[in-house]
């Protein structure tokens, strides 16, 4: 089931919620617990609600984690250790595994694949390439 990226009118509202308070803050991931007290309500009772609605804290916190790891890959200003970081991974490489586990494909590739365009064609045409980049030094 993913959630995160299927978030829409049909997605129960304690799901959105959910999603919402995730990421809400700079310490990385929320706990169950945190988001529990968010909601007003106990942990037990959140999961058990969870478990109604057929999932699980840890199911929406992963695909979570999986959308905002492509959203972030997106930056290349963002290194590896600052996204790996930012999704509660204290270790790059178990970042690194949960990535491919979730794509097929490790987060390097990913973000090769994402930028992969504009480099093919820079090495075909690098007179556009400097081009382009030097117009945009000038502030164009």
């Amino acid at each position: 089931m993913t959630l995160c990226q299927g978030s829409d009118d049909t997605t129960p509202a304690l799901i959105r919620a959910l999603q919402a308070l995730v990421f809400d803050h700079d310490r990385g991931p929320a706990s169950l617990g945190d988001i529990a007290n968010r909601l007003a309500l106990s942990e037990r009772t959140l999961r058990r609600r969870l478990r109604a609605l057929g999932t699980s804290y840890n199911e929406i916190l992963q695909d979570a984690r999986s959308s905002s790891a492509k959203e972030w890959l997106r930056d290349r200003n963002l290194t590896m250790e600052s996204i790996a970081w930012r999704l509660g991974y204290t270790e790059t490489a178990n970042f690194r595994h949960a990535f491919k586990r979730w794509t097929g494909q490790s987060p390097q590739a990913f973000r090769r694949q994402l930028h992969g365009t504009r480099q093919a064609a820079d090495a075909r045409n690098p007179r556009q390439s400097h081009f382009r980049d030097s117009f945009a030094l000038m502030g164009g």
